[in-house]
């Protein structure tokens, strides 16, 4: 590949300067209700999914067992924790990279207000006009966050026989 064509693939490569910005405002918005006391709305039930993640936590809602926790609704799916201090809460975009159009992977570090940072990767997906997260990896979801739910279904569905 001549220095040419290898500075050519790059520039395309670059996510867009008001994708960045979308992103990073998108991001703000699915994280500021950890800054004020919150509803007792999940993760979940937010209008922040895929399609793909919305068909997953339909499949999963469905097996879900009614009368104990399973390994995905025993913590909140964003900030990884149970609890926060929102008078300190901060999520933060590090860094953004752009995996093909229309799918941006952005890192996030999230502090709860108290003890130690974590960190996730959120795949963002655009569909339609918004961003929206199409996979976590963090250390609760190592493999991602669909297939903690693949996973969950599974175990949740064969519970349920």
């Amino acid at each position: 590949m001549s220095l040419t064509a290898a500075i050519m693939a790059l520039a395309s490569a670059t996510l867009p300067a008001a994708d960045s910005v979308a992103i990073n405002r998108q991001v703000f918005e699915i994280y500021r209700p950890y800054t004020r006391t919150m509803t007792s709305t999940s993760a979940w039930e937010r209008p922040i999914f895929s399609s793909e993640i919305n068909a997953l936590v339909r499949q999963w809602r469905r097996v879900t067992p009614r009368d104990e926790v399973d390994d995905l609704s025993d913590g909140d799916w964003l900030c990884l924790c149970q609890d926060w201090e929102p008078s300190r809460f901060v999520a933060l975009v590090t860094a953004k990279r752009l995996v093909r159009t229309g799918t941006v992977e952005a890192s996030v570090r999230i502090n709860l207000g108290e003890g130690t940072p974590r960190t996730a990767r959120l795949m963002m997906k655009l569909e339609g006009a918004t961003w929206k997260i199409d996979d976590m990896i963090s250390s609760d979801y190592p493999r991602g966050l669909k297939q903690a739910l693949r996973d969950t279904i599974a175990a949740d569905a064969k519970l349920r026989k």
